[in-house]
């Protein structure tokens, strides 16, 4: 799936479908199983690497990505 222009990957997780980032922009998208994409602003890249490997991507957007980066629904 292409979120403004951006491509998501897949990924393993019971709430997470899949996530995207682009890179010069700062911007992190996350769409959930129930299809809602969400756009978070001024994501350094650090926090998308570690975002990618994390075992869980659920607790990690509650620890590190929620409440830390403004956001916007998209869909």
């Amino acid at each position: 799936m292409k979120v403004e222009g951006i491509l998501l990957i897949s990924v393993t997780s019971s709430n997470v479908r899949a996530i995207g980032y682009n890179k010069p922009k700062k911007l992190l998208y996350i769409q959930f199983k129930d299809n809602s994409v969400y756009r978070y602003t001024d994501v350094p890249e650090s926090t998308w690497r570690m975002f990618q490997t994390a075992p869980s991507k659920g607790k990690f957007i509650w620890r590190s990505i929620r409440d830390k980066f403004e956001y916007e629904k998209l869909t």
